[in-house]
């Protein structure tokens, strides 16, 4: 008779509560940005297709360390709140910018696209500002 009155509460609990199944997710990509002179700010977004790149974020001002998603493979993580997944077929790609005074450098990491490569999120970052 005790067990009638405590199911009901227990399957309440488990239905709000929810179960956790699969692995955890991986570790965000650690990189290191560095750039010659230092002092550059690091800012990372997101585009896809021919969309305008979502707002900035401010990673650092280098030298500096910091995270991009990346999925077990080190591949671009887009699950992602605010990056803008068209289909499939259209890649994200991660643009890294770095500013120092007026000059900007970019660099992007492609992401996942059915037949399509993508690129690995690397372990550092180097922006050189004394070339044109």
């Amino acid at each position: 008779m005790n067990l009638i009155r405590t199911l009901p509460a227990f399957l309440v609990f488990v239905l709000v509560c929810g179960c956790r199944t699969g692995p955890n997710p991986p570790p965000p990509t650690q990189v290191y940005f560095d750039s010659n002179p230092q002092g550059a700010r690091i800012y990372l977004s997101y585009a896809s297709g021919d969309r305008k790149p979502t707002a900035r974020e401010y990673m650092g001002q280098t030298p500096c360390t910091n995270c991009i998603p990346s999925d077990s493979d080190g591949v671009l993580d887009i699950r992602r709140d605010g990056i803008i997944l068209l289909n499939r077929f259209v890649p994200v790609t991660a643009i890294v910018e770095a500013e120092y005074a007026t000059n900007t450098r970019t660099q992007t990491i492609r992401g996942p696209a059915t037949w399509k490569t993508s690129d690995r999120v690397p372990n550092a970052m180097f922006f050189d500002f004394t070339r044109p």
